[in-house]
């Protein structure tokens, strides 16, 4: 009986431990919400102002690196 007791609490402790080692994935497309967002203008626009951002993409490369990209009148 101890030794089973002794399995279960080092399975708990072990699929815990990977639980918590997982790291998130934003990838994918995201919609902005206008109402909860603050926009700055992008920098050295020079007064052109840019385009209006309609949806965002996120892709998260299995090196730890993130690329984000912007969607803008359809393109």
């Amino acid at each position: 009986m101890p030794t089973m007791r002794l399995v279960l609490a080092l399975f708990l402790v072990l699929s815990g431990a990977t639980a918590h080692a997982q790291t998130p994935n934003f990838s994918g497309f995201w919609t902005l919400d206008r109402e909860a967002s603050d926009i700055t203008p992008p920098a050295f626009s020079g007064g052109r102002g840019g385009a209006s951002i309609d949806r965002l993409f996120i892709t998260h490369a299995a090196n730890d690196t993130v690329v984000i990209g912007t969607e803008t009148n359809g393109l």
